[in-house]
């Protein structure tokens, strides 16, 4: 392409029109007039185009530029969305508590929910021949470390559960495998469900809390229950728990965390001068909006999240099972 279909006349190019010129004029006079005027429109026309194609191209950079500057903002806000979702999911579910709960629950009877990650899983022979889940070495050494953790004498970490709940998916038997020895040790059976299984568990839980009378017979007064899950569902069974953000609960767990436990803490509230009305009449359910102070009912279940750690270490362990031995 010369430099004149370019656009950009030199020297070359202006002694060559002029000779062409010259030679077209000797010939035909009026050749040459519409000769160079063609040559213009040309110009004229390549000018234009090119034009257009940096118009183009500066718009979609400016484009660019803005959409970039903005990500950040659309993160926020959707993320800013999930939670608000989160947080209207948690007070539904604390009002479906508290609408069918026993106005007889004493005043600040508590009950906590450990919510504990299944076993380990890293190493071998945790993958059998037919497909089944298993937890590793270190998994099992946790199990049995969990137990020691609870007890009813003075000195145990917490006391012995009173109901166990574990997820049972497909062929994974970690959940079942945490439990198995606690649920020995305190003979207590581990109610297990078919995956997603939280809506079922979570019926479950409500109905001990709302049958709860305060009696020795049937109360969750004083008692803890234990759940076994898998991590990545653990938040959302949480919300549907009445524990969203507002409460605390955290809204993922760590990918390689195997040690943290989620408490759950259930307290029964009611207004001394409430105390011999239906708590049906008396309680303020929480409306489901995005403000979190809502969140709290002013009477019946409320729920307060803490985290802890199980604090295993294998060492430490295998020295207390006498694993290892003195020199």
């Amino acid at each position: 392409m010369s430099s004149a279909q370019n656009g950009v006349a030199t020297e070359k190019d202006a002694l060559l029109i002029t000779s062409v010129g010259a030679a077209i004029t000797t010939a035909d006079p009026g050749c040459y007039s519409r000769h160079l005027k063609g040559e213009l429109q040309n110009r004229e026309r390549t000018g234009k185009h090119c034009l257009s194609i940096v118009l183009v191209l500066t718009t979609f950079l400016v484009i660019l530029l803005v959409g970039s500057s903005f990500m950040p903002r659309w993160d926020q806000i959707r993320a800013s969305s999930r939670r608000k979702a989160k947080i209207q999911k948690a007070a539904k579910a604390l009002a479906t508590l508290n609408q069918g709960a026993s106005y007889q629950v004493p005043d600040g009877c508590e009950s906590t929910l450990l919510i504990i990650r299944h076993c380990n899983d890293h190493g071998p022979d945790t993958d059998s021949e037919d497909g089944s889940q298993h937890c590793s070495r270190l998994g099992h050494e946790r199990t049995q470390y969990l137990t020691t953790q609870f007890g009813n004498d003075y000195f145990s970490r917490w006391p012995l559960p009173s109901h166990l709940f574990g997820l049972w998916k497909n062929k994974n038997m970690r959940q079942f495998e945490t439990l198995q020895p606690l649920s020995q040790k305190s003979n207590v059976k581990t109610r297990m469900y078919t995956f997603p299984g939280i809506s079922n568990l979570v019926s479950d839980y409500f109905r001990l809390l709302q049958s709860n009378d305060g009696t020795t017979t049937v109360t969750m007064c004083g008692r803890v229950s234990v759940i076994a899950w898998k991590h990545a569902f653990i938040p959302e069974l949480a919300v549907a728990l009445g524990c969203g953000p507002a409460h605390g609960c955290p809204e993922d767990w760590p990918q390689e965390d195997f040690d943290q436990v989620w408490e759950l803490q259930y307290v029964f509230q009611q207004r001394k001068e409430d105390e011999n009305t239906p708590l049906s009449e008396t309680t303020s359910f929480p409306h489901p909006s995005n403000n979190e102070d809502q969140s709290f009912p002013q009477n019946g279940w409320n729920v307060y999240f803490s985290e802890t750690q199980e604090n295993f270490d294998p060492l430490a362990y295998s020295k207390l099972a006498g694993i290892t031995r003195d020199p």
